[in-house]
């Protein structure tokens, strides 16, 4: 599943498999202050508590990406075509 916002040329891409078929979290992707301004921030959160947070990327005016994980998952990050792949290298468990 590939995720954009008119706010940032990035995208970044969630790769369904075996480990993920998208049913044990959602998606939220805006706009959020920093301490030096703003950032675009991803943030994969699980459904069952809605507090326990599996990625966050934030993606910043410079193109500066950085890139948290609770979870185990391989990212890819392209800064030629601006996009982020984020493959779970394990399932999910239900939080």
């Amino acid at each position: 599943m590939i995720f954009r916002r008119s706010t940032t040329a990035w995208s970044i891409e969630v790769v369904e498999n075996e480990n993920n078929d998208g049913s044990l979290y959602f998606e939220v992707f805006r706009t959020a202050p920093r301490e030096n301004g703003h950032c675009e921030q991803f943030t994969l959160i699980g459904k069952e508590t809605e507090r326990d947070i599996y990625i966050q990327i934030r993606v910043f005016p410079n193109d500066e990406v950085t890139f948290e994980s609770w979870v185990p998952v391989c990212a890819r990050i392209s800064q030629e075509q601006k996009r982020i792949t984020v493959t779970f290298l394990h399932p999910l468990e239900p939080t």
